[in-house]
């Protein structure tokens, strides 16, 4: 796996979805809000811990297809010239992000230190500092593969679809966006969303890749019905 690599090079910020879930600026992340930086040595014992103790509980299998996915989604990320304006690259290498599954335990821990929130939440975001951003590093993901399978049993949906739609929404976070500063920026997200899901799910050979609506078009839509 690649990271081992993150973890000697990349040190960041934790982001938390709101519908989904992201992070980046404040001392103590909440939902949907960025997280304070770091360390490099914290950053490195916390993958290197995580590795340790949730392997077991994240099959190979799901783990090399999350990696598959994300490879696909940041291609199709970097080929819209509006998000590749978002990231100042010094040298022409492909974006590159870290993605790791676990399990609801390792979630629960890893929740409640970044956000004080002890309960398993589906995807967290940790945007990588400047200097490696400018060597197309963005970061690191962290999935929950059991709330992943429930929250696509819920929508009826197929857990390889919503990998695909906790990636986007993973992916978009690290390039900066956050749908919690005001319902303009989350439009724009949820738009991001919906052309990144669509472009990938255009390039999928199975019906299981037919991704329906992201994250926050999905919370919005759950929002009105209620």
């Amino acid at each position: 796996m690649r990271t081992k690599k993150l973890a000697r090079k990349l040190a960041g910020k934790s982001m938390d979805r709101s519908a989904g879930r992201s992070a980046g600026k404040s001392a103590h992340p909440s939902e949907g809000n960025p997280a304070p930086a770091v360390p490099h040595p914290g950053l490195s014992a916390r993958v290197h811990k995580i590795r340790k103790m949730t392997r077991a509980g994240s099959t190979v299998q799901w783990q090399e297809l999350a990696c598959t996915r994300l490879a696909l989604i940041l291609k199709a990320a970097d080929e819209f010239p509006s998000l590749k304006r978002r990231v100042k690259r010094r040298v022409k290498k492909p974006w590159q992000v870290e993605v790791e599954l676990v399990g609801k335990a390792m979630m629960s821990r890893v929740n409640f230190i970044y956000r004080k929130k002890n309960y398993p939440t589906d995807v967290l975001s940790f945007p990588a500092p400047p200097p490696f951003v400018e060597q197309g590093m963005l970061g690191e993901l962290m999935i929950c593969l059991p709330v992943l399978k429930a929250q696509a049993q819920e929508i009826k949906s197929s857990p390889e679809c919503e990998l695909d739609v906790l990636l986007v929404h993973g992916v978009l976070h690290l390039l900066g966006f956050d749908h919690e500063r005001g319902p303009k920026e989350a439009r724009v997200m949820a738009g991001w969303e919906a052309r990144l899901l669509g472009s990938v799910s255009q390039q999928a050979k199975t019906k299981k890749f037919q991704t329906g609506l992201g994250l926050i078009e999905r919370s919005n839509s759950d929002k009105e019905s209620t």
